[in-house]
């Protein structure tokens, strides 16, 4: 009875943590396309239309990319709830979330790991061939990143064996999310590099658009974490204000504020709040709040 107990327990908290990660996934998906307009906005822009033009297609690419791996990972997702025996019932998922043959099945008799393992390689290259400076930009990120993109530790079986061995359904589904997660990130950090490429040092017509973003979604009990936040347009007159936890923290030169912490202790989803104020064009001084999530490993039991 008990070890039933820890097995529901456990699948619950898998569950949690996968919509924790879609929902993530899907604010920095919003925060792109943020990104993005302020990028063509700019290509109206007399001063800024020059930089704007050489740096949106790049940052375009940059989400091309991301919405593929997105893309192939919805499929892996999709052949494992159907290796699980999915099935539609009043518009809803139903299928054997604890089962760990069906993750055994699809990652290593199907060899699903190992093409995801290839297409994490072919990620990182494609991603850093998008422009030099992206990539000079993007380099320790992606090495400090929680997955190794180099043939490093890992060759293909030993990352199979590392991310999905003895997994029920629901804890590869979510780890998977992480995958597309970790990516997400990323592909936001050098679209945001790439807006701060343009000549804009003030607003033209147009609000700024305010950011928050976090270093990792997913981090283990004490592990560092960073909040960057700020606005899509790099300005000097009026700077921002940032208050990340209810304290202000200073803007940096890359007109970010960042804000570093240890992660708590204890399991789960957890917020952090970020307040940004600024004076819109007209000169009033204008409060937008956001909440930062990331997720807190649960203890392997």
């Amino acid at each position: 009875m008990s070890c039933a107990d820890k097995i529901k327990t456990d699948l619950i908290a898998f569950k949690a943590l996968q919509k924790s990660l879609v929902n993530s996934n899907k604010m920095i998906r919003d925060d792109d396309g943020a990104l993005l307009a302020s990028l063509t906005y700019e290509l109206s822009v007399e001063s800024t239309k020059d930089d704007a033009a050489h740096w949106l297609p790049r940052a375009q690419q940059i989400e091309f990319l991301a919405n593929g791996f997105s893309k192939y990972i919805d499929t892996l997702q999709l052949l494992l709830k159907k290796e699980a025996g999915l099935e539609m019932k009043n518009g809803g998922e139903f299928f054997k979330e604890s089962d760990k043959n069906a993750v055994m099945r699809v990652f290593i008799k199907q060899d699903k790991g190992g093409e995801l393992y290839g297409r994490l390689q072919s990620y990182k290259q494609h991603l850093m061939a998008v422009d030099p400076e992206v990539s000079a930009e993007l380099g320790k990120t992606i090495l400090s990143s929680d997955i190794s993109f180099d043939s490093g530790p890992y060759q293909s079986k030993d990352f199979t064996r590392t991310f999905f061995e003895d997994l029920p359904v629901i804890a590869a589904l979510a780890m998977l999310t992480k995958f597309d997660n970790d990516f997400r990130v990323i592909a936001n950090q050098a679209i945001n590099f790439c807006l701060r490429q343009t000549a804009a040092v003030k607003m033209h017509g147009m609000p700024p658009v305010p950011i928050a973003t976090v270093s990792k979604t997913f981090a283990s009990a004490g592990e560092e974490v960073e909040i960057r936040a700020g606005l899509a347009y790099i300005s000097s007159s009026p700077n921002p204000t940032v208050k990340v936890a209810g304290s202000v923290v200073g803007i940096g030169s890359d007109g970010l504020a960042h804000y570093t912490f240890a992660t708590y202790k204890q399991p789960g989803v957890h917020h952090v709040p970020v307040e940004i104020s600024f004076e819109d064009l007209d000169g009033q001084r204008k409060v937008i709040e956001k909440q930062v999530e990331f997720v807190v490993d649960y203890p392997a039991h």
